[in-house]
């Protein structure tokens, strides 16, 4: 986890966030410069090399991505990594969104997950996440989503096209489950709430 989190970052001063920030930026701009064909002829498109990219003040002078242009060149745009896993959004705005994340990254988020659920009194237990995705009956889903949802005692309910009958249900299930975390949408949440 030191490598993709260094908890004295949440003491630290302006100086040293600051720093710590540009240091990032840095080592992420030679990252896409050494591995991103596409972003780096975008760069030097601009006159732009990662020599020039020093802090985040100068972040302004990197070439700007869409999620229009990342899905025209998705292919182009990843990075080599034979571990790499295509991800996608739910496509809560009409059109799903697609990434991908190497092992790091997913082992990152794994730690992070585990550091701030013992940070904010998270108890291992039940967890039910609202989600986004089309909704579904849990009997639909595939055989490694149950496998990984019994391991993690996790429940996903989707929440794409939430009304005010699925809310009443999702709340009686949650009630009768007494997860110790829920997690989801901020506007699914809300709704709930």
């Amino acid at each position: 986890m030191a490598k993709y989190y260094q908890p004295e970052i949440e003491t630290a001063s302006r100086e040293q966030i600051k720093a710590w920030q540009d240091e990032r930026l840095v080592k992420q701009v030679q990252h896409v410069w050494d591995n991103v064909p596409y972003y780096r002829k975008k760069m030097e498109e601009k006159g732009v090399t990662p020599d020039d990219i020093r802090s985040v003040s100068a972040f302004s002078r990197l070439p700007l991505m869409d999620k229009v242009i990342l899905r025209e060149n998705e292919a182009a745009i990843r990075a080599a990594s034979p571990k790499a896993v295509r991800r996608s959004t739910s496509g809560s705005t009409g059109v799903n969104f697609h990434f991908y994340l190497d092992e790091g990254a997913r082992s990152a988020h794994s730690a992070f997950a585990e550091y701030y659920g013992k940070r904010l009194g998270i108890r291992k237990g039940k967890t039910i996440g609202i989600w986004g995705g089309n909704l579904k009956k849990p009997e639909d889903t595939g055989f490694v989503q149950k496998l990984k949802s019994f391991l993690l005692n996790l429940t996903l309910l989707p929440g794409y096209g939430m009304d005010e009958a699925c809310a009443l249900e999702y709340l009686a299930f949650i009630k009768n489950e007494r997860p110790s975390f829920v997690y989801g949408y901020p506007s699914y949440l809300a709704f709930l709430a």
